[in-house]
């Protein structure tokens, strides 16, 4: 094949299909030989979390990563791939160190700062951290800068302006305003239906999912079911390797396809690159945007939804970068007694009658249980899923997602109870390809617009300068 861009054009618009339906060839130009070389392979997730965690049973002992404490026990199977990093400071936020909420908006930034209208939430001077590594990476001219999602950080009960609810950016004044319904994100990535416009905060949500896609996922029918024998022509014309590659990236969409669809099934993990234990999500009238804003029990299945699909779109080479917040500054809006097994479906009434984020940072102990540990642990766990996910996607160079990517699991404060914003815990995961840092260990200290700048390194990009001048030793 002479020229891949043109000849994957071509058979996409022919198929009339998203662009995320087939993977980037390793024989093709794009991998070896495109701007960038091997940097064509970097991904970069961020996954952000709210409310911090109970530290007793979540932070281990600073050095090699040894027995995990039980909150943090689900990555045992990766701790020799993470790095857990705590009580980072963050200067440029001056607002108090107890005031751990009003930081969310500039978290990806950790440079100078202000707030509109005398408000206590800050919003950045400049473009986040994502947006830096997206540009300093080989564009694909096929793909996007970043893909941005979000899971309830716009429902209701919230408070605050727009450094309350969003925590990316492209520039000063310019928040990213991430999707919020998987079935739209869907069409818009696979089946090439135009995206509505993104939401923007305050307005209302839009209506329900694109009518043809959800008929299609009603009738339990793929996307891939209106292509014919067009990919298998196509595959004819590629090596043995990539042929392996096509049909673990097709399996993954399919996944996704029952995944949203709510038919549970899929290859769960039985071809090359297939997605592992697909979660039998809902059935497409329920991501409606209303719905999925009004009802807090849907947000593991969104949650499901986006992080699988962030491996397909990442590993289909759509984009470098994906970013998913998980509820906004507050996390007043779950409840997680509907889902979270061992968590009460009423909570003591704060904020909301719920067992929120909040309500659980500042009272973690109901009936004699302390309920953050429990949801600690349950978010640690998902993060072991996505990791595992990565780890079972097979790549073209040979290698795995996970050694071609760098996941940061974030966090805007230490702990729910003293909204601690100068004790910032984060971990990271994954090798970014050269794997250049520092694995296998638990660090604290430093700030982090340092371990910011290490991270771009570690991706080979040049962050901000705030960012690149103060390492906290971990590349």
């Amino acid at each position: 094949m002479k020229n891949w861009d043109i000849a994957r054009r071509d058979l996409l618009k022919s198929l009339g299909i998203g662009a995320a339906c087939l993977p980037l060839l390793s024989s093709s130009k794009v991998w070896g030989q495109t701007a960038g070389g091997d940097q064509n392979r970097k991904r970069f997730f961020i996954i952000h979390a709210t409310a911090g965690y109970w530290m007793a049973n979540w932070k281990p002992a600073d050095g090699p990563l040894a027995t995990l404490p039980s909150s943090l026990q689900p990555m045992d199977p990766h701790k020799a791939d993470m790095i857990v990093l705590h009580s980072m400071a963050n200067p440029e936020y001056k607002v108090g160190s107890n005031w751990g909420h009003e930081c969310y908006g500039t978290i990806y930034w950790g440079g100078a700062q202000k707030a509109p209208g005398g408000s206590k939430y800050q919003e950045p001077a400049g473009k986040t951290l994502d947006q830096w590594i997206a540009d300093g990476l080989p564009k694909n001219p096929m793909g996007r800068a970043t893909l941005n999602w979000q899971d309830r950080c716009d429902a209701q009960p919230r408070a605050g302006t727009t450094g309350s609810i969003r925590c990316f950016w492209k520039g000063e004044g310019q928040p990213i305003n991430p999707e919020i319904n998987p079935s739209k994100t869907y069409a818009d990535l696979f089946a090439g239906r135009a995206p509505a416009p993104p939401t923007t905060p305050g307005t209302p949500m839009g209506t329900g999912p694109d009518p043809a896609v959800a008929k299609m996922l009603a009738q339990k029918k793929s996307i891939l079911d209106y292509v014919g024998t067009s990919l298998e022509k196509f595959a004819v014309r590629v090596g043995k390797a990539d042929k392996e590659i096509i049909k673990g990236h097709l399996n993954s969409i399919r996944d996704l396809e029952n995944e949203i669809a709510g038919t549970g099934g899929g290859s769960t993990g039985g071809g090359t690159g297939g997605m592992l234990n697909p979660i039998n999500a809902m059935d497409p009238g329920k991501f409606d945007d209303m719905t999925i804003m009004s009802d807090p029990a849907l947000f593991p299945k969104v949650m499901d939804a986006y992080t699988d699909m962030m491996i397909v779109a990442l590993s289909a080479g759509i984009s470098r970068v994906a970013t998913l917040q998980l509820a906004n500054s507050s996390g007043n809006s779950l409840n997680f007694g509907a889902f979270v097994p061992g968590i009460p479906a009423r909570g003591t009434g704060y904020k909301s009658p719920f067992r929120n984020w909040h309500d659980l940072g500042h009272n973690p102990t109901l009936g004699g249980v302390n309920h953050k540990v429990i949801v600690d642990k349950w978010c640690m766990d998902k993060l072991a899923s996505f990791v595992t996910k990565l780890k079972s996607v097979k790549e073209p160079d040979g290698k795995s997602l996970f050694d071609n990517s760098l996941v940061l699991w974030g966090n805007h404060m230490e702990s729910g109870d003293n909204h601690g914003s100068q004790k910032i815990p984060w971990i990271l995961a994954g090798k970014a390809q050269d794997n250049k840092l520092k694995l296998g260990q638990c660090k604290g200290g430093g700030e982090i617009s340092g371990a910011m700048g290490d991270i771009c390194k570690a991706m080979g990009v040049t962050g901000a300068p705030h960012m690149m001048s103060k390492s906290v030793g971990i590349v």
